[in-house]
């Protein structure tokens, strides 16, 4: 049904039983205010919104976990996620999914809202990417997400060269300190966002204020919520 409400202009949306769809998005897109919507918690000032049953809003707080596990137990016709799964560890995430499976095949449907492109993927039937308030695209997970990643990266390599990253803490005693990083993308260019799959070059520059026996300098690549991907050290590498 096609609703607006600031950020969100002329969005629609339409799911049937049984359906999970994943919403992908920067933040400030209008995933959480659609959510909102959907659950009932705000009213459009166009449109309307139309659901088989009361719906269920699970957000991200610290009782996530919980409020999650009391919503799959009720069983609501309806049961929307705000980033809610990024708060589980892997174990309990991967549990939450076969449950939130089975709540769907009973006739639910099941809003997930995410920064996390893999878990939608695999998790829903349909997938919508939002940027600025409106649609950019819906329908297959595969191909929706793959074509928001490209728009991400584009954007980030388009904004390249106007900042430069600075260090957010130091440890340690000072003997060493790291005076540069730099990432090369396939191209032997500076790049500040890569697609996955990409070569890519790590240069560290190190400061050696005393000496240091056997000294290794490693790095550890994270996503934006915090997943492990990457890591090595000139140890391992020799």
């Amino acid at each position: 049904v096609r609703i607006s409400l600031p950020p969100l202009r002329d969005v629609s949306i339409a799911l049937e039983e049984g359906m999970i769809a994943g919403l992908a998005g920067p933040d400030g897109a209008g995933k959480g205010t659609l959510l909102r919507l959907a659950a009932g918690l705000a009213q459009p000032e166009q449109g309307r919104v139309e659901a088989p049953g009361p719906a269920v809003l699970v957000g991200a707080g610290s009782n996530a976990r919980a409020e999650l596990a009391a919503a799959i137990a009720a069983a609501p016709r309806v049961l929307l996620l705000d980033h809610a799964l990024a708060m589980l560890d892997g174990a309990a995430q991967l549990r939450s999914v076969g449950e939130l499976r089975r709540l769907c095949r009973s006739g639910a449907i099941l809003v997930v809202s995410s920064h996390d492109l893999p878990l939608l993927e695999r998790l829903c039937d349909v997938a919508v990417a939002l940027d600025d308030g409106h649609i950019l695209e819906q329908g297959d997970p595969g191909l929706v997400l793959a074509h928001y990643r490209r728009r991400m990266v584009e954007q980030a390599c388009a904004a390249a060269g106007a900042y430069e990253v600075a260090a957010s803490s130091r440890h340690g005693d000072g003997r060493v300190e790291g005076a540069s990083i730099e990432i090369l993308g396939q191209d032997g260019s500076a790049a500040t966002a890569v697609r996955s799959g990409e070569l890519i070059t790590v240069r560290l520059r190190l400061c050696f204020r005393a000496a240091v026996d056997n000294p290794v300098a490693g790095i550890l690549i994270r996503t934006r919520i915090g997943v492990s991907v990457y890591g090595t050290n000139t140890e391992l590498e020799q």
